[in-house]
């Protein structure tokens, strides 16, 4: 074997509440990915709205839109869509990469998981034999 079962079994609780730490870490993305984009399509949407007819086309009522005042999500001060969206988008790319931490955390999980069910089968093969195990 080329670790202890007890270093194993270290190994597999620090794993599994790292991959715990890192569910809690992308629930809460989610959530403020989800209130961002939210947050950001209301005010734009009442943008576009108050842009209205305007504008010469779609194109001049986005640019006009994309420049209105919101207020911030978190703090309340004025910035402009363009930041609400900005803020929507940064806030699905950390969601994102939230992901693909706790997909790296379960493979991390699986291969010890793996090193432990090989010591298993090893003491297993050591007390019985190959044919009785």
């Amino acid at each position: 074997m080329t670790s202890s079962l007890y270093d194993l079994n270290v190994r597999l609780i620090a794993a599994v509440d790292s991959l715990e730490a890192a569910c809690d870490n992308l629930m809460k993305a989610s959530i403020d990915s989800s209130e961002a984009t939210h947050w950001y399509e209301k005010h734009h949407t009442s943008a576009l709205i108050a842009v209205g007819k305007t504008a010469p086309n779609q194109a001049m009522r986005e640019a006009v839109a994309y420049e209105s005042m919101a207020p911030d999500r978190a703090t309340g001060e004025a910035v402009t869509i363009g930041d609400l969206e900005f803020a929507a988008d940064l806030a699905k790319k950390v969601k994102d990469a939230q992901l693909e931490i706790v997909r790296s955390k379960r493979g991390v999980l699986s291969a010890i998981q793996t090193l432990a069910n090989l010591s298993r089968e090893e003491a297993a093969f050591g007390r019985t034999g190959p044919d009785q195990g």
